[in-house]
């Protein structure tokens, strides 16, 4: 071989080694910033996650980069920014059932039911047919933090899903019959649980009752299925095991506060008595359990819960106001005004109390402690109490 052919195939062959080098580093780096982010996302270290999924989609702009990065905005709890990036993963790989099962949950979860309906009817259509078969369901929660399954093995789920999603948009023959199939699927306690739900709002109370109590049959601790059954038949005997269980008192709580917001003040009591005899020096319950006290004329009931709270928590200053008011509707004007100066001395700055106080002194018709109090609402911002004062402080 001549030195110029020898020396051809050497610079040929430094070409090549600089080539695999300049090509392949960058390449490499790229993976280490994914796999970085990927294991900092799992340890929930998401703001450095962040930082690394990021470098890596600089350098490497991939559906999976996109993906891992709308995970790690998803636990950040940036559900929009998440929802970006599962859609640039769609964009970028329109098999991409994972990310179109993300979606549909993020919309599904922040009330966009119609969107999360498209993204489920995709993936119910495609469950038998998608060459991507198999995706990865990834909980940061759990030990076992990553599970494959197939579209048809999850079809329940998402037949579940979007049962709920049409409920609440008020299509209730189309949830049934995609409840109807999830459990004939897999005839699980929670899919029970979400029918149940539809034939309560639909006025099927027995049917409602009746799934209630096969999801116990199936699952006899599970504690969203007593919970709902309590709040469709308050004549409910739970077991204790599940009265002590943590989520059941909470669950209550809720529930007793979303019947006041309805008005449905029968079963706000209901759910509000169970909540107390579990934890009855929950000063938050308390005070919501005198509001509905005072709103079925149970002033004394009410008085009898707040004075509970101050001795737990002295230093809830609504609970004095609150004590006013129930004896401002029950025209104990007195021993009003006393609680809305108990107040008073610890707060001044509310105008509508002192104005409250001057509306109690003008019933006990004293007049002149009336106007101080209007004055000191005008003050404080409460243009409510200027009328009052042109009409009947002129002379104080």
């Amino acid at each position: 071989m001549s030195i110029r052919s020898t020396f051809l195939s050497e610079l040929i062959l430094f070409f090549l080694i600089l080539t695999h080098i300049s090509v392949s580093q960058p390449s490499e780096k790229a993976d280490r910033y994914y796999d970085r982010a990927d294991m900092l996302y799992r340890q929930a270290y998401f703001d450095s996650a962040l930082l690394n999924v990021n470098k890596y989609l600089q350098r490497k702009g991939d559906p999976e980069g996109f993906y891992l990065r709308a995970m790690i905005q998803e636990a950040k709890g940036k559900d929009m920014r998440a929802l970006d990036d599962y859609s640039t993963a769609i964009q970028y790989d329109p098999s991409y059932s994972e990310a179109y099962f993300k979606r549909a949950e993020i919309f599904l979860k922040n009330g966009i039911y119609n969107e999360a309906i498209k993204n489920l009817d995709h993936l119910i259509a495609s469950g038998d047919t998608d060459t991507r078969g198999v995706f990865f369901m990834q909980d940061i929660h759990q030990q076992d933090q990553i599970k494959v399954v197939t579209l048809s093995g999850i079809k329940n789920k998402l037949l579940s899903m979007r049962g709920t999603a049409r409920q609440a948009i008020g299509k209730y023959e189309e949830a049934l019959d995609d409840f109807n199939q999830a459990i004939a699927l897999d005839s699980s306690a929670q899919n029970l649980v979400n029918r149940a739900l539809l034939f309560e709002e639909t006025n099927r109370k027995n049917l409602a009752i009746r799934d209630l109590n096969t999801a116990l049959k199936l699952n006899p601790d599970l504690v969203i299925a007593w919970f709902n059954l309590v709040r469709i038949d308050p004549s409910t005997q739970v077991p204790s095991r599940v009265v002590e269980d943590m989520e059941f008192g909470p669950m209550l709580a809720v529930g007793a506060l979303e019947a006041y917001e309805k008005r449905d003040y029968k079963l706000s009591y209901s759910l509000y008595s169970r909540a107390l005899k579990n934890t009855p020096n929950d000063a938050v319950l308390l005070l919501n359990a005198g509001r509905l006290d005072m709103k079925m004329d149970r002033g004394y009931d009410a008085r009898k819960k707040f004075n509970r709270v101050l001795e737990i928590e002295p230093g809830r200053l609504e609970t004095y106001y609150l004590i006013a008011n129930s004896f401002f509707n029950e025209t104990k004007f007195e021993e009003a005004a006393a609680y809305y100066e108990q107040f008073l001395i610890r707060d001044a700055s509310n105008g509508q109390i002192w104005y409250n106080a001057a509306m109690a002194y003008f019933e006990l018709e004293n007049n002149a402690e009336a106007c101080r109090c209007l004055r000191m609402a005008a003050g404080r911002g409460m243009n409510r109490a200027k009328p009052y004062i042109t009409r009947r402080c002129q002379q104080e």
